[in-house]
């Protein structure tokens, strides 16, 4: 075996040990411990530093990622959340891969995972432990999966669903895509998340769409995508600054939006804004106060965008804005598709940092390819 034999092995490797322990980490049925992650992110840093210094990269494009790369990690290490950082050492892994190999690859080892736990959760649930399991929100019956919690498990479906359209973009067959509706309404079913089933149905409608090469389709996601993320951001943050006064706009959204408009207003109002990354303890612990103005025992991020002007800092607004509008300069429509869902999955999740959760971050390798 040759050395770009062995280099290939060790990055497809420390890929696959990336993708396990991130679904180690949200899972309640695999027993895992910060020793174990730990080992798994040094493991991958390690191959990931010896594959880059073997590259030859234009300067321009080193000095970014050597900046965007040090400045996720100084995010991840004030904020003590390391999403960013599986997503940046994921990238970097890539970079002159053939993402045609990867993410097929991915796309097995995760289904393989989600059906393993999928069933092992139901059988412990007709054994008596339905109550790890299963849960009421909102008057909804909701089943995790065997994950943490059931938005857990709606992202890795999704995230897999897009993989198969992504490997199939416009090879699809219509039995392939009747199987796609099927996951979507089965997802639906099992975890009740609305937000997830509207971006499923929203995937299918672009996928069926793009089949049939519809030119105007094309032309209008090349035109709106680089605006689409500022846009979205400049939009959130009105909304959490109107809601406490009652605007009507603000609380129509914050309907639709299952409470999320709420979640931003309450960090907005006790923490502001902030240009740089930083800890908030309320949002590590996931409690608050119960106050009679909120009405609220917990809390969480669950909008990207509120995440990004009050605890990830507003600097990343910019960054992930250039990122999109140089990705949309060198894609091609395939990719600005997937794209453009990560963007409208921000709305509802935080999850899309982590590429590993919700892969189109992934292409951003492409970026720093020579291919």
């Amino acid at each position: 075996m040759n050395r770009r034999e062995n280099v290939v092995d060790l990055v497809k490797a420390a890929f696959v040990v990336l993708l396990v322990k991130v679904m180690a980490s949200s899972s309640l049925l695999i027993p895992w411990n910060s020793f174990a992650d730990n080992l798994c992110i040094l493991f991958a840093i390690c191959v990931m530093l010896a594959k880059l210094f073997g590259l030859t990269m234009r300067l321009d494009r080193l000095m970014v990622l050597g900046v965007v790369a040090a400045f996720a990690l100084y995010t991840c290490v004030n904020m003590k959340l390391y999403n960013l950082l599986v997503t940046v050492v994921a990238v970097c892994l890539l970079i002159d891969e053939d993402l045609e190999e990867y993410i097929p690859l991915m796309l097995k080892i995760q289904a393989y995972f989600l059906i393993a736990h999928v069933a092992v959760s139901g059988l412990m649930s007709l054994m008596g432990s339905a109550d790890r399991f299963w849960f009421t929100a909102d008057d909804r019956l909701r089943f995790n999966g065997g994950f943490s919690h059931p938005n857990v498990l709606s992202c890795y479906i999704l995230s897999c669903t897009m993989m198969f359209a992504w490997i199939r973009f416009r090879r699809l067959t219509s039995g392939e895509f009747g199987w796609m509706v099927c996951i979507t309404i089965v997802s639906f079913l099992m975890s009740r998340s609305r937000t997830g089933l509207l971006l499923n149905l929203f995937l299918l409608l672009i996928i069926f769409l793009a089949q049939k090469s519809h030119h105007r389709l094309e032309k209008a996601i090349s035109a709106v995508l680089p605006l689409l993320f500022p846009v979205f951001a400049a939009a959130i943050f009105q909304a959490q600054k109107l809601f406490v006064s009652g605007n009507s706009a603000a609380l129509i959204l914050n309907e639709l939006l299952n409470s999320r408009i709420k979640l931003a207003a309450y960090a907005y109002h006790r923490s502001g804004t902030s240009w740089l990354p930083r800890y908030l303890d309320y949002a590590q612990s996931g409690r608050v106060s119960w106050t009679p103005e909120w009405n609220l025992n917990t809390f969480t991020f669950d909008c990207l965008y509120s995440f990004l002007f009050v605890q990830m800092g507003m600097i990343w607004i910019g960054i992930i804005t250039v990122l999109i509008l140089v990705a949309c300069r060198r894609f091609d429509f395939r990719n600005k598709v997937f794209l453009l869902f990560w963007v409208l999955f921000g709305i509802v999740e935080v999850h899309g940092l982590n590429c590993f959760m919700f892969f189109p971050l992934l292409l951003l390798s492409m970026l720093l390819s020579k291919k």
